[in-house]
């Protein structure tokens, strides 16, 4: 269990926190009184949070020995 960062995980720009990100959008005001969004990164699934924080080596976690049954 990794402790929660709260927002500011999600709005850090690099990899270092394994949480599931939201996407973010930009927007600017259309011109008719609505707003225009813009995709600026999608979403972080939990497959690639998984293997950003090493999914694939989870096996060798399991598996070590403690240096007194070796």
């Amino acid at each position: 269990m990794a402790p929660d960062p709260g927002a500011y995980g999600f709005a850090r720009h690099c990899a270092c926190a394994p949480l599931v990100r939201p996407g973010n959008h930009g927007y600017t005001p259309d011109g008719y009184g609505g707003m225009g969004l813009a995709p600026v990164r999608r979403a972080r699934t939990a497959a690639e949070a998984v293997a950003d924080s090493g999914g694939a080596h989870a096996p060798a976690l399991t598996t070590l020995r403690t240096p007194e049954s070796r």
